[in-house]
């Protein structure tokens, strides 16, 4: 029904439309109308867009004032695993923001870190280095946050001999690493000859280990267990 009336729906001529205008006006014994209808008409035409105009506008408008507290949220730094075990610890963060993330960045006393992403917005860190490590996080708003962390389990120190000692046929070597610890069972000796072997006893609670009186000059390796490898020459005299 209402299609059949939008296909017998005409629009009548400027010349037709205007003369019934002209004959309501005498009907009515009102002045007749000096302005032509087509500038009557293009007049309205040009209020409805300068009208629509002005709700883009007003639209726009009112969404920049909503999203403007937005423009001022800045990210949330979350440290979602900590594992400090020497030599490499490492750090799992997650960044908590409803605006996308430009740039996270690490730094140990001013020492970049490299910082790599594992999940949308998860991120890991491995220092290198002790110290305070700062890390930052930018949006895309500008807007940024900070969060340190001690690093304090980076160990790059070889252990040391505190002591030594010649008891009977075995050669006591006092060992300590304030570290990771020494490698006690990765400890080994090897020959001019290039023979490898282990120590011939050794006791990690008492802080030791003895090598039998060699026949000739040895080298001795003793590593912790952040891989840090001290070499010693025991040299027969």
């Amino acid at each position: 029904m209402f299609d059949r009336f939008r296909k017998n729906k005409e629009e009548l001529n400027s010349d037709v439309a205007d003369q019934m205008l002209q004959n309501i006006f005498n009907i009515c014994e009102v002045e007749p109308n000096t302005v032509p209808l087509d500038n009557l008409k293009s007049y309205s035409n040009y209020r409805k867009d300068r009208f629509f105009l002005q709700k883009v506008i007003l639209v726009i408008v009112m969404l920049l004032f909503l999203a403007l507290p937005v423009m001022f949220i800045g990210p949330k730094i979350q440290v979602l695993e900590q594992v400090t075990q020497a030599p490499h610890p490492s750090y799992h963060l997650g960044v908590d923001s409803i605006l996308p993330i430009t740039s996270v960045t690490a730094t140990v006393d001013g020492v970049n870190v490299p910082v790599y992403e594992t999940q949308k917005k998860v991120y890991s860190i491995e220092p290198e280095i002790s110290g305070t490590m700062t890390v930052t996080v930018k949006c895309v708003n500008n807007q940024w946050t900070t969060r340190q962390i001690q690093v304090s389990t980076i160990d790059r120190e070889v252990p040391v001999v505190t002591d030594d000692s010649l008891r009977g046929d075995y050669v006591y070597l006092y060992l300590k690493d304030e570290g990771s610890g020494v490698a006690w069972d990765k400890i080994y000796a090897q020959s001019s000859q290039g023979e490898t072997f282990k120590p011939d006893k050794y006791d990690a609670k008492a802080g030791w280990i003895a090598f039998r009186y060699p026949d000739s000059s040895i080298n001795v390796f003793i590593p912790d267990k952040s891989e840090n490898v001290l070499q010693l020459a025991l040299t027969i005299k």
